[in-house]
């Protein structure tokens, strides 16, 4: 009985570590999907043009991929808060070349806004006790 006892908290411990986990990376759009949506939002509120939709997606693609490889590593805390900004400040810089100078700035803004967004959901749920 002592033994039936023990394994159920066991198992219960690792799904209170995992699931958290599991959710995490389920909230995660794959790659190309993150890529698709981000130059369809630049096509329609940006108005970039056909040669600019084309290079945008695979700039975006390309360092959505790199994102997804940081988070694969496993990477925890301040190290994978660096890799992923250098990957968002080089990803970033090659946008600066494709787009005109107000569509960068129109980008920039808009990125700016969904950071403060998900600050603001992750410090709701924080505050709920929801993760």
């Amino acid at each position: 009985m002592l033994n039936i006892k023990r394994n159920i908290l066991q198992i219960a411990t690792i799904c209170i570590f995992i699931l958290p986990v599991q959710s995490t990376y389920a909230q995660q759009k794959p790659a190309v999907e993150r890529a698709k949506n981000q130059t369809r939002w630049m096509e329609r509120n940006l108005k970039i043009s056909q040669e600019q939709s084309d290079k945008v997606y695979e700039i975006i693609l390309f360092y959505a991929r790199q994102a997804e490889r940081a988070n694969m590593a496993m990477l925890k805390g301040q190290d994978l808060h660096r890799v992923k900004n250098g990957i968002k400040y080089d990803q970033d810089s090659e946008l600066s070349e494709v787009l005109n100078s107000e569509q960068f700035h129109k980008y920039k803004m808009h990125m700016e806004e969904m950071k403060r967004r998900r600050k603001e959901i992750k410090e709701e749920r924080r505050m709920s006790g929801v993760y």
